[in-house]
């Protein structure tokens, strides 16, 4: 209890470092902007910006890089651990990468196609904006490298070190939900869906103790969901091929939240955690099925 304790209380000091470094040079990056394209610190003005995208590029960038500083001092050099160690192994885990970006896409198609056909969503018009499309991309590849190795890497890494992996497993996705506290149009439901989206994603870690994996599925569920199929992600809005409307907002479709507001993602979170924790218990790979320290 008590090393779980010490380990808790590392977290939440890593946590409370990157809030504020990453809200201090956020900060910056908007309020430089404003004053480049408005001539002003008109940060309102920036919420309707067709260059919002590369705007929050940069401010992911910081996240990302605060990430890594954070990650070092605490996992390089306070717990003595090679950063490798951490899950940025390549060889051999390549393909885990791309088996997530299609669990994640099929988890994304399936809800689409259930909410198609029974009259929960409409596609009004198609749209393809390349700038924008390429933009949303980089910006879900750098939210997906940020998140997943300070959730996985470093909360869930650090938790499996001192107590049973599913209890890490509960912690770590606990915290990966409140991550999401201020997200627009947040309620009970997507909150439920965040926590189980971080036991779906911190399984995928759990087993193969490398981010490859959770990292494809982080990326092409966020892609898939927003810039593709046209959802808000997280309660945020994009720019999307498929432009959706709702004959009405429940908790099928996920309303203003998105599809990780639907019961559907609720569903089906569920369904891909039970999938990956059966098929790695019954194959049981010596090198993936670390014992906590």
């Amino acid at each position: 209890m008590k090393k779980l304790l010490i380990a808790l209380g590392k977290i939440i000091l890593f946590l409370i470092g990157f809030i504020i470094i990453s809200s201090f040079i956020q900060g910056g990056i908007y309020i430089l902007h404003s004053v480049i394209t408005t001539g002003t610190v008109d940060l309102a003005a920036l919420n309707t910006s067709t260059e919002s995208v590369w705007l929050h590029i940069a401010m992911t960038a910081a996240s990302l890089l605060t990430t890594l500083a954070l990650v070092f001092l605490f996992w390089r050099l306070w717990d003595k651990q090679s950063m490798l160690s951490l899950g940025f192994k390549l060889k051999g885990h390549i393909s885990e990468f791309w088996a997530g970006s299609l669990i994640a896409a099929a988890v994304m198609g399936i809800g689409f196609v259930v909410l198609l056909l029974t009259n929960n969503i409409v596609i009004e018009s198609t749209q393809f904006v390349p700038s924008e499309f390429i933009g949303y991309f980089i910006l879900f590849i750098l939210v997906s490298l940020s998140e997943e190795i300070l959730c996985r890497g470093y909360m869930l890494g650090s938790l499996m070190k001192v107590t049973n992996k599913f209890t890490a497993l509960i912690i770590s996705s606990a915290f990966f939900a409140a991550m999401h506290l201020f997200n627009p149009n947040l309620g009970m439901l997507p909150m439920l869906n965040l926590f189980l989206a971080g036991l779906l994603l911190g399984a995928a870690y759990m087993y193969t103790r490398n981010l490859w994996l959770p990292v494809g599925m982080h990326l092409f569920w966020n892609f898939v969901q927003g810039p593709v199929l046209g959802y808000n992600v997280s309660g945020t809005q994009n720019t999307p091929i498929l432009s959706l409307s709702y004959p009405e907002n429940n908790i099928l479709n996920g309303g203003a939240f998105g599809f990780e507001g639907s019961v559907i993602c609720s569903v089906l979170c569920i369904i891909g955690t039970l999938a990956i924790i059966a098929y790695y218990e019954k194959k049981k790979p010596k090198e993936a099925m670390l014992s906590p320290l």
